[in-house]
């Protein structure tokens, strides 16, 4: 179970982190997932390597647990809390 502190320090992780629509992007020899915030404004940017497979399966799970994820979890931990 995730404690009210645990849930805090992921809420502030994720307001922290770029805003803008997080995108796994896979060219050449590696992937990268990339945050626009706006038409062309690149806010962040994170890489890995196709020929290492655990980076590959790392950067998928971060690119799914982008902050607007994260936030929309939270938010639903404690809606379901609050109804207990």
């Amino acid at each position: 179970m995730i404690d009210n502190e645990k849930l805090n320090e992921l809420e502030s992780l994720a307001k922290r982190a770029s805003e803008g629509d997080w995108t796994l992007v896979t060219e050449d020899e590696y992937a990268h997932i990339t945050c626009q915030n706006g038409d062309d404004d690149l806010v962040g940017c994170v890489s890995a390597w196709w020929d290492c497979p655990q980076e590959m399966r790392d950067i998928e799970f971060i690119a799914a647990a982008n902050p607007k994820t994260i936030l929309g979890m939270i938010e639903e931990i404690r809606r379901l809390r609050e109804a207990n």
